[in-house]
């Protein structure tokens, strides 16, 4: 059929209305919806959208002071009212980024995409945060790219330390892709629900010949039952027994450990008979007398500097030589590793710390510092360095020989039974010959019968 001159204009004309009204559409449903009387007629409905996302606005605020899991909570009431505003969507996913949780990482990534697909236009740090979860997620050629788009869209001479920032991020992934290219041989397993729960367990401390256990948890059954500025419960410390080849249920060591404050476990003595755990920014000593904890008491200012934060440290087997990490004491960085020397048989006298050098410490985060009984090796977290791979890496070095402890004598064995050669738990004690008295003990396992004592420099 032929169209004459008219016809052929009003197909034309027809045509182009219908692809405008459908960019049209397609613009429309793509947009961020705000939030307004207009959007939200219904007036209830308004004001407790509003409301929801003034109270998520409040904890959300400042890096330092953010609630990110109290904001979530005020954001996603929110969200149920207008799922597609751009502005939620973006701050639902950062709250589940910076969840301390890994498991929620993940979960921040639809809400940015969304957010992205809402607003073409949005804030360029979500391409950073985009990043961040796929970098969580250990998907490393996807994090590097959206780093790369982040740098993209900065400015090099204004935002030069931004940019050297996400830098370090796409160095991270790239190391982390090299690294993972050669996975070793490791046997990663969750100890189970007996162990772990709903709540935070971290810093598991065991004591050296594995009959126990100690952790810290933020658990209802807290002393006090209280919860800090971040809605979660005050730290305490718990502990399992090692009987009879399996481990008792955790139970918090309670009082005089654990106090209505922050209680986390640190370190353990090679002997199993001094601990330090950390409470408000300093590092306490608490001494097993009496079959039972004495009332744990601040290290002196040599170790706990005023005014900074002592909270990660380390006994050597040598029970003398003390490794610990502070924001004081004239370090490099927001954070150094010291080593310091017990000068008698108290716990009162240390010598001046002693910083562990640029080879250890950085002007950036070091600390919780480990050092094996041969003094040949030691491991520490830091969060700078040219092979990391994450926010804070896990490094092994070659300690110093000035800040390595004393030698001591490791002593195996295996007990069992003579006649049917079955493995025998029992405690193995050792005693200063001359003096006659206990040095210290060992416990054999169950499984196998071996066991393993640390003898002190002085009784080799």
């Amino acid at each position: 059929m032929k169209l004459n001159q008219t016809q052929l204009y009003k197909s034309i004309f027809f045509s182009l209305l219908v692809g405008l009204s459908g960019l049209y559409s397609a613009e429309s449903f793509s947009q961020s919806v705000e939030f307004s009387k207009k959007t939200i007629p219904d007036k209830a409905t308004f004001k407790k959208a509003k409301e929801a996302l003034a109270e998520g606005d409040d904890y959300y605020g400042d890096d330092f002071l953010a609630n990110f899991d109290s904001a979530l909570k005020y954001f996603q009431i929110a969200q149920e009212i207008n799922p597609d505003n751009a502005e939620l969507n973006m701050k639902i996913g950062r709250s589940f980024l910076d969840l301390p949780s890994g498991a929620t990482h993940m979960k921040a990534l639809p809400y940015f995409q969304k957010a992205l697909e809402l607003d073409p236009q949005t804030e360029p740090i979500i391409y950073f945060y985009i990043g961040k979860a796929y970098h969580y997620n250990s998907e490393w050629t996807k994090a590097i790219a959206e780093y790369m788009k982040f740098v993209e869209k900065l400015d090099p001479e204004k935002n030069s330390s931004e940019i050297e920032r996400v830098n370090k991020k796409i160095r991270e992934c790239r190391n982390g892709k090299e690294l993972s290219e050669s996975p070793i041989d490791a046997k990663f397993e969750n100890m189970g629900s007996w162990m772990n729960s709903a709540y935070r367990e971290h810093s598991p401390i065991i004591a050296s010949n594995e009959s126990g256990m100690f952790f810290t948890a933020r658990k209802p059954n807290t002393t006090g039952g209280e919860k800090d500025m971040d809605a979660l419960y005050f730290e305490d410390i718990y502990v399992t027994y090692n009987r009879k080849g399996g481990w008792s249920a955790p139970r918090n060591v309670g009082s005089p450990i654990n106090t209505f404050e922050h209680d986390a476990t640190v370190s353990l003595s090679a002997d199993g008979l001094q601990m330090i755990i950390a409470r408000e920014g300093d590092l306490y000593l608490s001494e097993f007398k009496s079959a039972q904890w004495t009332e744990p008491k601040p290290f002196p200012e040599t170790i706990n500097d005023d005014g900074t934060e002592e909270t990660a440290a380390s006994f050597a087997d040598d029970g003398k030589t003390l490794y610990f990490s502070s924001s004081g004491h004239g370090g490099y960085g927001s954070m150094d590793v010291f080593v310091s020397k017990r000068l008698d048989d108290t716990w009162k006298n240390w010598s001046t710390p002693q910083n562990l050098g640029p080879e250890i410490n950085s002007n950036k985060w070091e600390a919780h510092y480990s050092i094996a009984a041969s003094g040949a090796k030691a491991y520490f977290v830091s969060n700078e360095g040219e092979q990391h791979i994450g926010a804070e890496d896990i490094y092994e070095v070659i300690p110093p020989i000035q800040s390595r402890p004393e030698p001591v004598l490791l002593v195996k064995g295996k007990v069992f039974n003579a006649i049917t050669k079955e493995p025998i738990r029992a405690k193995i004690i050792y005693y200063d010959w001359k003096t006659n008295k206990e040095k210290g003990n060992a416990l054999s396992s169950s499984k196998d019968g071996k066991y393993q004592a640390i003898l002190p420099p002085e009784n080799q």
